[in-house]
C-alpha cells in the first residue's frame, strides 16, 4: 500500500509538469480503427460523422477473444498437472528402487527436477501466448490506443498469472488436502485420483513452496537478464550482415541514421515487456514472501542489473522508440492493487494453512499439559492399522510389516468406532486457521486503508498549482466570453502562469538548498526574496535593458496613465537572471500577444 501510495503522488508530480491531465479525453482514435471500421453514425456530443463499431460485432469480437484466453489458460493448467503426475511418477519410481540415497533425497529431488521442467514449460507457452494474446488484440479492434494497450494487458496478465503462479497456489493451498490415509484404495484407481497420494513432505508443504518459488522466480530473472543481453545483440548483427549482403559497394561508409536503422525496432509496445516483468515480480516478492522471505532481496539485486541492462539496450541496441502522451500506466496500475489485495490474502492463508504455525500454537495453548511444544510430533501424526491394506496395495503376508504405522494427520485411530475420520482435533485446528484468517485480513486491512488515507494522492505543492490553473481558466472565462478570445489567448495565459510557476518553485528550491546546506543566507536576504518574488507580480528578463523598456507597451500606457512614477523597476538579480517587479499592472499585460512580443524569460 506504501508503495502504491507513493506511486500516486509521484504520477500526479509527472502529470502536472507534463500538463497530461486531459490527455486521454482528447484522445484521437487508433488510424487502424479508422481503416478497418467500415460503418459510421453521427457522434450525439459532436454532431460530426466518425467511424463505430456495432455492439454486435463488439460482443462477437470480445466473445472470440475471451474464448481464446480461457482456452489457454486450461492448457496451462493441463501443464501443471501433467507435472504433477510427473511427479507422483517419478517419486513412486524412487521408492521402488534400491538406491538408499535417492529414497532419502526423494522428494527434494522430485521437487527440484519438477520446478525446472515448469519453468521451461512457462517460458514457452510465454512465447506462444504473447503472439496469440497480440493477434486477438487487433482481432478486438479497439477505439483508441489506451484502450487497445488495456485489453492487450488484461488479456497478457490473466494467461501470465495462471501460467507463473497456478503451481504454487497449487503446492500452497491444495496438495495433501485430498489425502484420506494409507489405505484409501480410491487414491489408484485412476491417473486423477493419484492427486490424494501427492502428499506434502512430513515437515509440511512450505519448504516445497520455497523450493518451487526460488526456482521459478530467480530462474526467470536470470533467463530474461540474460535474452535481454544477447537477443539484441544477434538481431543487430544479423540484421546488419544481411544489408550488407545486399549493397553492391562494401567500402561505402554509413551515415549514423542508417546504421541506426538497422537497429531493433522496439515498436509501440516497446515498454510493456518491461512493466509485466516488474508486476510479475512484484506478485512473486507480495503473494508468497511468508514463504520465501529472501524474494524481496533477489528482486532488488535483480533491479539494480536491470536498469542498467534496460539502459544499455534502450540507448545502443535499439532504434529511438515514439514518444507518446499518457496520463498514467494504464491498467497496470489496477493490476498492481489486485496483486496488492491478493497478497494479503494469500499470506494470511499460507501462514495459517500451509505452515505450521497454527497447529503448533493450538497444541502449546490447548493439548500439552506443560503448555510447551513437547509432544507435538506425536499428536501431528495418525495411526493407521497396517492389515487394513490391500493385495492391490502391494501387502504380502509372507512379510512381517508392524502392526501399526504413522501418517501426517488428524484422524481417528484404527480402534475407534469411526476409525480414520477427521478427529475433533482437526475441527480445533480448523477453526482457529479460520479465525487466524479472519483477524489477519482485517487488522491488515485496516492498516492499509488507513496508510491509503493519511497519505495524499497528490502533494501539496502540486495541488495548491492545480487549484492556482482553475482559478486562472475560470477568470480566463469571465474576461474573455467569446469564444474567439478564449482560443487566442487562453492557451497562452495558461503557459505564461506555467512558466511562472516553474520560475517561483526554482527560486524556493534554490532557497532552501542552500538554506539546509550551506546556512549563510541572512535573514533580511530572504525577507526581500520572498517578498518580490510573491507579492509582487513580475517576470525574469534577461537585461535592465528589457525591464526599462516596459513602459513603451499599450497594456503599460493604459494601467500607468495616471501615475508615471510606478514604471517597472528592477528589484533582484540572482545568477544571471533579473526579476522585474510591474506593480500596478492590469491583467491585460498578459494577452498583450498580438501587440508585440510577450515578456517571458528565454
Amino acid at each position: 500500500t506504501t508503495f502504491l501510495e507513493l506511486w500516486k503522488r509521484k504520477q500526479a508530480v509527472i502529470v502536472w509538469e507534463w500538463d497530461l491531465q486531459h490527455v486521454e479525453e482528447d484522445e484521437e482514435p487508433r488510424p487502424e480503427f479508422e481503416a478497418s471500421v467500415k460503418t459510421y453514425r453521427i457522434n450525439p456530443v459532436t454532431m460530426e460523422k466518425e467511424p463505430y463499431l456495432p455492439t454486435w460485432s463488439k460482443a462477437w469480437r470480445f466473445l472470440a477473444t475471451s474464448s481464446a484466453v480461457m482456452f489457454m489458460v486450461i492448457v496451462v493448467m493441463g501443464a501443471v498437472l501433467g507435472t504433477i503426475i510427473y511427479r507422483i511418477s517419478v517419486v513412486t519410481v524412487i521408492y521402488g528402487s534400491s538406491d538408499r540415497f535417492l529414497k532419502k533425497h526423494a522428494k527434494i529431488f522430485t521437487s527440484i527436477t519438477a520446478a525446472v521442467i515448469n519453468l521451461v514449460l512457462i517460458m514457452i507457452l510465454t512465447k506462444i501466448y504473447q503472439r496469440l494474446a497480440l493477434w486477438l488484440t487487433n482481432l478486438e479492434n479497439p477505439r483508441t490506443q489506451t484502450e487497445y494497450e488495456d485489453s492487450y494487458t488484461f488479456k497478457i496478465f490473466v494467461f501470465q498469472f495462471v501460467n507463473f503462479y497456478s503451481s504454487l497456489i497449487y503446492i500452497a493451498f491444495f496438495k495433501g488436502r485430498f489425502f484420506v490415509h494409507p489405505g484409501d484404495s480410491s487414491a489408484r484407481s485412476s491417473p486423477f485420483t493419484r492427486l490424494k497420494i501427492d502428499v506434502c513432505d512430513p515437515a509440511g508443504c512450505l519448504s516445497e513452496l520455497c523450493i518451487q518459488l526460488s526456482i521459478i522466480m530467480v530462474g526467470k530473472q536470470l533467463l530474461n537478464n540474460f535474452l535481454e543481453i544477447l537477443y539484441p545483440k544477434m538481431y543487430n548483427w544479423w540484421s546488419k550482415r544481411l544489408h550488407r549482403s545486399n549493397t553492391k559497394n562494401l567500402d561505402r561508409s554509413y551515415t549514423r541514421w542508417e546504421e541506426d536503422f538497422q537497429l531493433q525496432d522496439p515498436g509501440r509496445l516497446a515498454l510493456f515487456e518491461e512493466y509485466l516483468e516488474m508486476v510479475l515480480q512484484y506478485g512473486f516478492v507480495t503473494l508468497f514472501v511468508a514463504a520465501f522471505p529472501l524474494a524481496p532481496l533477489f528482486a532488488l539485486i535483480n533491479n539494480v542489473g536491470e536498469i542498467r541492462l534496460d539502459a544499455y539496450k534502450m540507448v545502443t541496441q535499439a532504434r529511438r522508440p515514439l514518444a507518446e502522451r499518457v496520463q498514467d500506466i494504464g491498467a497496470w496500475y489496477g493490476v498492481l492493487q489486485g496483486v496488492t489485495y491478493a497478497a494479503v490474502v494469500t499470506n494470511a492463508f499460507v501462514i495459517a494453512y500451509t505452515s505450521d504455525f497454527i497447529p503448533r500454537m493450538v497444541y502449546k495453548y490447548v493439548y500439552s499439559p506443560t503448555d510447551t511444544l513437547k509432544g507435538y510430533i506425536d499428536s501431528s501424526l495418525s495411526e493407521f492399522d497396517t492389515s487394513d491394506y490391500g493385495k492391490d496395495m502391494g501387502s504380502d503376508s509372507t512379510e512381517q510389516d508392524p502392526p501399526t504405522c504413522q501418517y501426517r494427520g488428524y484422524r481417528n485411530p484404527p480402534g475407534h468406532e469411526k476409525k480414520y475420520d477427521l478427529s475433533p482435533q482437526y475441527w480445533h485446528v480448523f477453526a482457529a486457521r479460520l479465525a487466524f484468517v479472519v483477524v489477519f485480513e482485517h487488522i491488515v486491512f485496516a492498516l492499509t486503508g488507513i496508510m491509503a488515507y493519511a497519505i495524499p494522492d497528490i502533494p501539496a505543492e502540486v495541488r495548491t498549482q492545480i487549484q492556482r490553473e482553475r482559478l486562472l481558466e475560470k477568470e480566463a472565462k469571465y474576461e474573455h466570453g467569446t469564444q474567439g478570445n478564449l482560443n487566442d489567448n487562453y492557451g497562452e495565459m495558461l503557459l505564461q502562469q506555467r512558466e511562472r510557476s516553474i520560475a517561483v518553485a526554482a527560486g524556493a528550491a534554490r532557497s532552501w538548498t542552500l538554506i539546509l546546506n550551506l546556512l549563510k543566507i541572512t535573514h533580511l536576504y530572504i525577507c526581500i526574496y520572498i517578498k518580490y518574488h510573491y507579492l509582487f507580480p513580475g517576470l525574469f528578463v534577461e537585461s535592465r535593458d528589457k525591464c526599462d523598456k516596459l513602459s513603451l507597451y499599450p497594456a503599460f500606457e493604459i494601467s500607468l496613465e495616471n501615475n508615471k512614477s510606478l514604471w517597472p523597476v528592477v528589484v533582484q538579480e540572482n545568477r544571471g537572471l533579473i526579476y522585474c517587479a510591474l506593480p500596478l499592472v492590469s491583467k491585460e499585460l498578459y494577452y498583450q500577444k498580438q501587440h508585440g512580443d510577450i515578456f517571458l524569460a528565454d
